[in-house]
């Protein structure tokens, strides 16, 4: 192998490597954590909306909405 086609192969892998390691993670309040790990791996939504609702703006569509009437 020649010292261009290294340093090719070492330009690709720089590449790649970058266009990996640039993840991010999502940064939860330590209460709305404590709250996710007490209710356990289970899809719950009901249970999930109470414990972000303190991080929603008071005046958004769902705090004026009435439930459905059920006969």
């Amino acid at each position: 192998m020649n010292s261009r086609s290294v340093l090719r192969a070492l330009g690709v892998a720089a590449v790649m490597m970058s266009m990996t390691t640039g993840t991010a993670g999502a940064q939860v309040p330590a209460h709305i954590e404590a709250g996710l790990l007490k209710i356990g791996q289970i899809v719950d939504p009901g249970c999930t909306a109470k414990l972000y609702r303190s991080s929603m703006p008071a005046n958004d569509v769902n705090s004026t909405a009435t439930p459905p009437r059920i006969s």
